[in-house]
């Protein structure tokens, strides 16, 4: 992934970050990704949320929609700003470690991701839990449930190819994002309650 030039720069907020944290422990939808798949792409250095990050020459998506989100998880995972109460399952911001603080960035090393060498989960675990006076294998289960939601978390995405023009690219995003009329939580509700006193649907809900 790649910032085309003409993006704006990062502008959510810490709040947002949590939130969008959240949604994806949660398992929520958080929205579609647009990219652009270019190729012979040069080498660059590429700001997402904050946080600088090498782009090898090569082929490479250029992110037409969603930067702020693709921004504030690796913003959450690599700024060493935020953590996750394994007690509580939840995420907070400028708190450091604590016994059971633990920062994003620890985490995220856990399962390979962010840099080499890094150490296994388990391993992480034993530490922590040994530098904290806690028991190793509570640690343990509590850190595995924090970071699976996040190995199996996707967010979806939309991507045309290298061979779409600029003019093309543009707009599908002008198609994507001006077109029709949103259809809001509310009308969904009511549409979905509707539904279900017709007998045309079961959300499961007995």
């Amino acid at each position: 992934f790649r910032l085309p030039k003409f993006q704006r720069p990062f502008v959510w907020t810490d709040a947002g970050v949590l939130y969008l944290l959240d949604s994806l422990m949660r398992g929520y939808h958080v929205g579609t990704v647009f990219l652009w798949r270019r190729y012979r792409m040069p080498a660059t250095v590429t700001s997402f949320g904050g946080v600088e990050v090498t782009c090898p020459a090569g082929e490479s998506h250029l992110v037409i929609d969603g930067q702020q989100r693709i921004g504030s998880i690796v913003r959450a995972f690599c700024s060493g700003r935020f953590s996750f109460h394994l007690l509580e399952g939840t995420f907070h911001v400028d708190t450091g470690e604590a016994p059971w603080l633990v920062p994003l960035a620890s985490l995220w090393d856990t399962i390979g991701v962010r840099s080499e060498g890094a150490v296994p989960l388990w391993d992480w675990a034993m530490a922590h839990a040994q530098r904290h006076g806690l028991k190793e294998r509570e640690v343990r289960l509590l850190a595995c449930s924090a970071v699976d939601p996040v190995v199996r978390g996707k967010v979806s995405a939309t991507y045309v190819d290298h061979h779409t023009t600029r003019a093309e690219v543009v707009e599908s995003f002008r198609r994507m994002n001006t077109a029709g009329r949103p259809f809001d939580a509310t009308e969904l509700s009511e549409a979905m309650k509707r539904a279900e006193e017709e007998g045309a649907t079961d959300t499961g809900d007995r």
